[in-house]
């Protein structure tokens, strides 16, 4: 069934490591998962004082939203009952951002990175402290491909197994508290938690957009592609030989990706993730042969050339964990009073269901449709939605989040999964400094936790040097022997040599 327990021997291929290295560091959280949701999770535990490490499988951050997969960001931020919250996602998101694909360097991978690096460079002029918080550890390549429960503890996370996706070397890396953004509930289905794929049955949890009957249908991934204008003519070869038969040119008049592109309704988005991925490229090449090369009106396309496809795709759903609570349809609608409230919901319930047009043209669908459900006003996610109930020292965050399918059609795009990230960074301070678990945060802290989201991530905008002029006094600034140095002090109390020097140089103040 959709809400039967995921084995870890079901995510395939052997998992099984020898001999892994030790890595000499403990964290107090470790987030597996670079997408927006994960890099928000641990530039916010640093932030607020938490040892964080971060650890993302690609070499670049910001997954659906990374130059590689090309999909903006959804939501709104800074909305009640938190407004502070979002602080982090607006530092990170790019300037802007559209529903058709843009070009990826527009995506600003280079600033989801650089917040990682900030106190790093800071240092080297001696200001690190105008960042709050601890350094945050950044780990690209890195594939977490075991865990290690606690043997006086089975439902605790010892360590993680992570494999360098270049030289194969693994690391066991230990942790006070673990975080799983990795989008396919990686982390909490090695440990053995309890995970829902597919779409529940109606009277689960009494949901009016559930099915009657459950299934294993969710949401598909989409590649995104891009063309260009070309002042000559720009061939394509065919590829009729291989390519998918198009049967309605309705479906074919396509120049670049857009959202309802979607493959892998019916496939496993985890396990199935090549194959799913590998099909949306050939439905893309087999739409454009046809476009290019056996449409009546191709002479119109002759100057279109491809520019650019995700070698990925971006995935909508998969895994979710079942959390100490599940944010339901029930809740978006009818408005649930949680007294753990967190980021608010604005995404309207938005399931995606596949076209029937485009099974016509394909045999499998590569289009979608979609039903939007507004909820009327903006809507709490509960913070035990971000904790897994079978594993003590988990946090959820990303596409993995405790929700149902229904709900999860709401909650699922980057800037609400960044902002609720934001607040999985905030308890782990909270963790840090207690010794307390993410449950307890809410059974013992959660007025703490109220007062971080009031006071939301500080903004690094706010602690950089800029010249400010918020003073009284009369600063003397030198630069000598590689070295700045700045008297902050009244003249009689500079030291020995300074103030002749000051003199010298005609820099006495009357003021």
């Amino acid at each position: 069934s959709s809400s039967a327990t995921t084995p870890p021997s079901s995510l395939g291929g052997d998992w099984k490591v020898a001999a892994p290295m030790d890595d000499p560091e403990e964290w107090d959280l470790v987030v597996a998962g670079g997408g927006v949701a994960g890099v928000c999770a641990a530039l916010s535990a640093a932030r607020l004082g938490a040892k964080a490490l971060l650890l993302q499988d690609r070499d670049v951050l910001g997954g659906c939203n990374s130059s590689e997969v090309c999909v903006a960001m959804g939501g709104r931020i800074h909305m009640p009952p938190y407004e502070a919250l979002g602080n982090v996602v607006e530092e990170i998101q790019p300037i802007f951002g559209y529903g058709t694909p843009i070009e990826p360097r527009f995506h600003e991978d280079a600033r989801k990175e650089a917040a990682f690096h900030v106190r790093e460079h800071l240092a080297t002029r001696g200001w690190e402290r105008s960042v709050p918080g601890t350094t945050p550890g950044l780990r690209l390549g890195q594939f977490v491909v075991g865990v290690e429960t606690d043997p006086a503890n089975p439902r605790r996370i010892a360590a993680v197994l992570s494999r360098d996706t270049r030289s194969g070397a693994v690391t066991r890396i230990r942790a006070r508290n673990f975080c799983d953004a990795t989008g396919d509930a990686l982390v909490a289905r090695l440990a053995g938690c309890e995970t829902m794929y597919g779409r529940e049955e109606r009277g689960r949890f009494g949901e009016s957009c559930a099915p009657e009957t459950a299934d294993r249908r969710v949401m598909g991934l989409t590649v995104q592609w891009l063309t260009e204008e070309r002042p000559e003519a720009a061939p394509f070869p065919d590829i009729s030989d291989w390519a998918l038969p198009v049967r309605d040119p309705s479906d074919c008049y396509r120049t670049c990706g857009s959202w309802e592109q979607e493959t892998g309704f019916f496939l496993d988005q985890s396990s199935d993730a090549e194959r799913i991925r590998d099909y949306a490229q050939l439905c893309i090449f087999s739409n454009w042969n046809w476009l290019k090369n056996k449409a009546p009106d191709r002479d119109r396309f002759a100057r279109l050339a491809l520019k650019w496809m995700s070698p990925t795709g971006g995935k909508r759903e998969s895994y979710r964990v079942v959390g100490d609570a599940v944010l339901t349809q029930r809740d978006l609608q009818g408005h649930t009073d949680f007294p753990d409230a967190t980021a608010a919901a604005t995404w309207d319930i938005d399931q995606h269901f596949p076209d029937p047009e485009g099974g016509r043209s394909f045999p499998e669908p590569f289009r979608s449709a979609a039903r939007h459900v507004g909820f009327g006003k903006p809507q709490p996610v509960p913070y035990r939605a971000l904790c897994a109930r079978d594993c003590e020292n988990l946090f959820l965050a990303g596409r993995c989040v405790s929700a149902s399918s229904v709900a999860f059609a709401a909650v699922r795009v980057m800037r609400t999964l960044g902002m609720l990230g934001e607040v999985v960074g905030m308890a782990a301070a909270i963790c840090a400094e207690t010794g307390d678990t993410p449950r307890g945060v809410y059974e013992r802290h959660l007025d703490r936790l109220k007062a971080m989201m009031r006071a939301g991530v500080p903004r690094l905008s706010k602690n950089f040097h800029s010249g400010n002029c918020d003073h009284d006094n009369v600063r003397y600034d030198f630069k000598r022997d590689g070295k700045h140095l700045i008297y902050n002090v009244p003249p009689d109390e500079l030291p020995p040599g300074i103030a002749a020097d000051i003199a010298a140089a005609g820099m006495q103040s009357n003021v």
